[in-house]
């Protein structure tokens, strides 16, 4: 923040965005590592998550990543593409899990502006971002959207 009380930050504001633009979020492979870790910080050591011959006796060929990493990720991959997005906050994740994603698989993001709206606060605007996540034999895995909240800088 400079003197004035200005935000000074590289990056896309609420005003910068426009509906239905659209850009690459990159990609992202989880390995046995990535799975036993997000395991140990979340508690959840299903044995789908943490033992191959479990996942294959539940008709997996490994075993796979929980899907909250898979959003984990992506919603780091939103923060650090290009953009810069300049959020105050989520306000709202809905998602919906199409298929596994199985320790070994890489993933690529596109996210696309699916709508915006001013909030009564002039300094806010609220985004609702749509998320596709495919693995990578192009198939879709995750998809959803995430409401943020952003920054505005129409006085600029």
């Amino acid at each position: 923040m400079n003197a004035a009380g200005k935000i000074e930050a590289l990056g896309r504001f609420f005003d910068d965005l426009e509906v239905d633009e659209s850009i690459d979020l990159g990609e992202a492979t989880f390995s046995d590592a990535d799975i036993m870790a997000f395991a140990h910080v979340g508690g959840d050591f299903y044995e789908v998550h943490t033992n191959d011959k479990a996942a294959r006796t539940l008709g997996f060929e490994r075993r796979i990543a929980h899907g909250l990493l898979i959003v984990a990720r992506v919603d780091a991959m939103k923060m650090r593409c290009s953009w810069r997005l300049q959020a105050v906050a989520t306000l709202s994740l809905k998602w919906d899990y199409k298929q596994a994603v199985l320790s070994g698989d890489r993933i690529v993001a596109t996210m696309r502006v699916k709508s915006k709206r001013e909030t009564k606060r002039p300094d806010r605007g609220i985004v609702v971002l749509a998320i596709d996540v495919f693995n990578q034999r192009g198939e879709c895995v995750h998809t959803g959207e995430t409401t943020t909240m952003m920054i505005r800088n129409h006085t600029a």
